[in-house]
């Protein structure tokens, strides 16, 4: 029901208590999507975390979760741009029919990006999140 989320100094994303079934085992996110939807999600309550979200690059474009009330609300955090509502201009939809919809990249090679999976740690009774 609920987790904790810890940043660590390298950057990784730490949440205890994401599965439900297994609450001795840590989720350990490096992903782009995951660190910053948690770093937005964050900067909510610790503004403070805001200095490290990265600034919109020149040439980005604009995420198609801004196009959908839920997601330009912020009720719910996109898996595409990680809630910035911008996506950096290396970085295309990961699917040709949200290219076509938008006419972003539509000119050029499509680039599929499938999420990370998290690496999984499980706990001594001891150890926190920290290590």
């Amino acid at each position: 029901m609920w987790a904790d989320y810890f940043l660590r100094p390298s950057g990784e994303v730490v949440v205890v208590g994401e599965d439900y079934d297994h609450p001795d085992v840590d989720a350990v996110h490096t992903d782009r999507s995951n660190v910053l939807r948690a770093l937005v999600w964050g900067s909510r309550r610790y503004p403070a975390l805001r200095e490290l979200l990265p600034a919109r690059p020149p040439g980005a474009v604009d995420c198609r979760c801004r196009q959908i009330p839920v997601f330009a609300e912020g009720k719910v955090l996109c898996p595409e741009c990680g809630a910035l509502g911008w996506l950096p201009p290396q970085l295309k939809f990961p699917t040709d029919r949200g290219q076509r919809e938008s006419g972003v990249n539509s000119e050029q090679e499509e680039t599929h990006r499938w999420p990370v999976p998290a690496r999984r740690t499980r706990r001594s009774s001891s150890s926190g999140p920290w290590r």
